[in-house]
C-alpha cells in the first residue's frame, strides 16, 4: 500500500474560514452587521474550491491504482451520507407536525436522492434545507469527475475545466432564473473547476505556479475590487441577489479564494495563520456546521427571533451559532468518527482532510 501524503493544516484552516463565513452571514448578517458580513455568501464557494482542488488531487494521486472508483466513492459515502441521511431521517419524522415544514412530504425524493438543487432550480429554496443545494451540486460533481480525470491527460483536464467555467458563465448571463446558479451544477462549477486547475499546476507546474501567484493575486484582488465597485455603483448596496447573479461573480470570487489558497501552500507566515487553533477547530467541523447551522437558525426565526429587536435577536443568534457549534461537535465525535474510521480500513490510499 502506498504511504499516504501528510495533512496539510492550512487547507483545513481554509475550511474554517469557509464555514465561519456561512455562519457569520446566516446569525449576524443583520441591521449594521449586514454590510460588515456582505460577502458571507461566498463561503460556499471557498468550500467549492478548495473541494476541487483537494478532490482532483486524489483522483490523480490514484488514478492508477487498483479500485480507483470504489475506493474513492466509498470514502466519499463514508464521509458525507452518514449524517446528511441521520438529519433527513429526524426531518421526515418531525416535518409533518409543523405547517412550515410539511412540503417535506411532497418533495422528499429531491433530498434522499441528493438532487435538491434541481429543486431549487423548479420551485426556490425551500427552509430550512435550502441549503442542501450545495451538497447535491458537489455530490453530483463526485459522480462525474472521476470518469473525467481518469479518461483525461491533465492539460486536457485543464481545457475540459476552462470549458465548463465558460459554459457557466454564459448560461449565467443569459438565463432568466434567478435560481440557475443555486439549481444547475454546470451553472456554478466555478469553484470546483478552479480548484481542479489548481490540483493539476501544483502537480505540473509548481515552481511556475508559486513563483507567479502573489502577481496573480494583486491583479485579481483589482479585477474584483473594480468589479464589486462597479456593481456598487450601479445596483447599490441593498441589492446582494443582483450580485450573486451576475455572470462572472461565481468565476472572480473563486480565482481570488484559488489564488489564496496557492498561496497558503507557499508563505510560511499564511501557514501560521492558517494553522491557528480556533480555524482548525473550526474546519474540522465544518460540515456538521454546514448542516445545522441553517436548520437550527429557520427554526430559531419560526419560533420568533426574527421578529425581536435588533440587539434580543443577536443575542438569540448567538446562543443559536453556540448551539449550532456544539451539536456538530457532539455529531462529529459520537456519530461521524465511527464511519470516518471505517473509511480508514477500507480505503486503499489514504487522503488525511
Amino acid at each position: 500500500m502506498k504511504t499516504p501524503p501528510v495533512q496539510i493544516p492550512q487547507l483545513n484552516g481554509i475550511r474554517g474560514i469557509a464555514i465561519l463565513f456561512v455562519l457569520f452571514v446566516h446569525f449576524f448578517g443583520h441591521g449594521f452587521l449586514r454590510y460588515i458580513f456582505y460577502f458571507g455568501w461566498s463561503g460556499v464557494d471557498l468550500f467549492f474550491v478548495l473541494s476541487g482542488f483537494l478532490i482532483t488531487g486524489i483522483l490523480l494521486d490514484t488514478k492508477q491504482d487498483r479500485g480507483y472508483f470504489r475506493n474513492f466513492w466509498i470514502r466519499r459515502i463514508l464521509r458525507i451520507f452518514p449524517l446528511y441521511y441521520a438529519v433527513l431521517f429526524v426531518f421526515a419524522f418531525i416535518s409533518p407536525h409543523y405547517p412550515v415544514t410539511a412540503w417535506f412530504g411532497k418533495y422528499q425524493i429531491y433530498f434522499w436522492t441528493y438532487t435538491s438543487n434541481y429543486l431549487v432550480l423548479e420551485k426556490g429554496f425551500f427552509p430550512p434545507l435550502g441549503h442542501f443545494w450545495s451538497l447535491a451540486i458537489e455530490e453530483q460533481f463526485y459522480l462525474f469527475w472521476p470518469f473525467i480525470v481518469w479518461m483525461l491527460k491533465p492539460k486536457q483536464l485543464i481545457a475540459i475545466a476552462i470549458l465548463l467555467t465558460v459554459a457557466g458563465i454564459i448560461i449565467r448571463h443569459y438565463s432568466t432564473n434567478i435560481y440557475i446558479g443555486f439549481g444547475l451544477p454546470l451553472a456554478h462549477l466555478d469553484g470546483l473547476m478552479v480548484g481542479s486547475v489548481l490540483a493539476v499546476l501544483i502537480r505540473r507546474n509548481k515552481e511556475w505556479l508559486f513563483r507567479h501567484i502573489t502577481k496573480l493575486f494583486i491583479a485579481q484582488l483589482f479585477i474584483l475590487t473594480v468589479y464589486i465597485a462597479a456593481y456598487l455603483l450601479f445596483f447599490g448596496i441593498n441589492k446582494k441577489s443582483t450580485f450573486v447573479n451576475l455572470p462572472f461573480t461565481f468565476t472572480l470570487v473563486s480565482i481570488f479564494f484559488g489564488c489564496f489558497l496557492v498561496m497558503s501552500l507557499q508563505y510560511e507566515w499564511l501557514k501560521k495563520i492558517l494553522a491557528k487553533p480556533l480555524l482548525l477547530f473550526f474546519g474540522k467541523y465544518s460540515y456538521g456546521m454546514y448542516v445545522f447551522n441553517s436548520i437550527l437558525y429557520y427554526f430559531s426565526n419560526w419560533a420568533g427571533a426574527d421578529r425581536l429587536a435588533l440587539a434580543q435577536k443577536l443575542t438569540v443568534y448567538t446562543v443559536v451559532f453556540l448551539l449550532t457549534v456544539i451539536m456538530s461537535y457532539v455529531s462529529y465525535n459520537l456519530f461521524e468518527v465511527q464511519f470516518l474510521r471505517l473509511k480508514e480500513k477500507i480505503a486503499a490510499r489514504q487522503y488525511r482532510f
